[in-house]
């Protein structure tokens, strides 16, 4: 079982929530992020389509919808919940 992410009705899997506690977060821009420590970095930032969710550079985003990128992102902006 795992994390429900409400706004894509998706679940996040044990594995994808460990992933995200061991990458590193840098803010590039205004609401603009660079999320490196997996096997290239990425880019997450807000999403045009979803005001709530936000977009991901990664393969793993375009054909899932959810990605360890973003849920680094927002537990680095819950204040580095790890």
């Amino acid at each position: 079982m795992g994390i429900k992410d409400e706004s894509k009705n998706l679940t996040v899997s044990k594995k994808v929530i460990k992933k995200a506690k061991t990458l590193k977060v840098e803010e590039i821009g205004e609401f603009m992020w660079l999320v490196s420590g997996g096997t290239e970095p990425h880019v997450v930032q807000p999403s045009l389509e979803n005001p709530a969710g936000f977009f991901c550079d990664c393969l793993a985003y375009q054909y899932r919808g959810v990605c360890s990128h973003i849920l680094a992102v927002e537990l680095h902006l819950k204040g580095g919940e790890k």
